[in-house]
């Protein structure tokens, strides 16, 4: 049986977030993605309350982070999502409801494409 990977992280060679910070994004990042399986049984459905979750616990970690909500363009259509920018950065820890092929913590450059109209939410 083939494992997704962990964590896809960057684009291209822009980095997206700095390297001293990139390494505590991805722990808590997978805190985060653990305990959505656990308590919410999985992503489906569950951007929302993990996005917050990720958001206060980042924030814990002393990173600036902000609940982001709006459209994730998927081969299936568009579908509406919320997820998590710090920095420059994309942190989605639920995209893998979309597709079997996304990781199951994404971390993206802010422009990616597959992310799209977002709007501000304060937590």
């Amino acid at each position: 049986r083939n494992r997704r990977p962990r964590a896809a992280v960057g684009m291209g060679s822009d980095p997206v977030l700095p390297a001293e910070i990139l390494d505590r994004v991805i722990v808590e990042a997978r805190k985060m993605r653990r305990w959505v399986v656990r308590e919410c049984g999985g992503p489906r459905g569950s951007c929302w309350d993990a996005s917050c979750q990720l958001v206060k616990a980042l924030r814990l970690a002393g990173i600036p982070a902000r609940l982001v909500g709006g459209i994730f363009r998927s081969r299936t259509g568009d579908k509406v999502h919320h997820w998590v920018e710090a920095h420059e950065a994309i942190v989605d820890i639920t995209a893998d409801q979309f597709s079997r092929s996304l990781p199951t913590v994404l971390i993206m450059n802010r422009r990616d494409r597959r992310y799209g109209k977002p709007k501000s939410r304060s937590v």
